[in-house]
């Protein structure tokens, strides 16, 4: 499934966020009135602040945990990173920066505690890359 985003933040897309665990891919959407509402008429939870400003987040685990039912033990098995590319199709190597624009590929899944989204891959359409060096106090 594609989606659209009006634009995208805190985007971890090959390198994953590591500061909580479990440790995780993600890219978050800003969407339109209309794209949210039809999300959350699917069941899938939005999150909208006092601007009116919708937002869904969609991730892949590093890794996947589970329990061998034969052995008892427990596997773990690591994730491919999403792919990350750029307008023509071709694979990308940067740190995607908020405000950047594209489409998002989702697998929409289910479990216990509701509709999710799944990262696939992003197609950047109009890179605004993110500067760390921008962030540091100028004085």
């Amino acid at each position: 499934m594609l989606i659209t985003p009006l634009y995208l933040e805190w985007c971890n897309i090959t390198t994953p966020q590591t500061r909580f665990e479990p440790h995780k891919f993600t890219v978050t959407m800003v969407l339109s009135d209309e794209d949210a509402q039809k999300f959350l008429s699917e069941g899938y939870k939005i999150n909208t602040n006092e601007d009116g400003e919708h937002r869904m987040t969609a991730k892949r685990t590093v890794s996947r945990k589970w329990t061998d039912k034969d052995t008892g033990k427990t596997i773990e098995k690591l994730n491919e990173p999403p792919k990350l590319l750029d307008a023509d199709k071709q694979p990308m190597d940067v740190i995607v920066g908020n405000g950047s624009e594209g489409v998002v590929q989702v697998k929409p899944y289910d479990n216990k505690f509701g509709k999710f989204f799944e990262l696939q891959g992003v197609m950047i359409t109009n890179l605004k890359e993110y500067d760390p060096d921008a962030n540091e106090i100028q004085f």
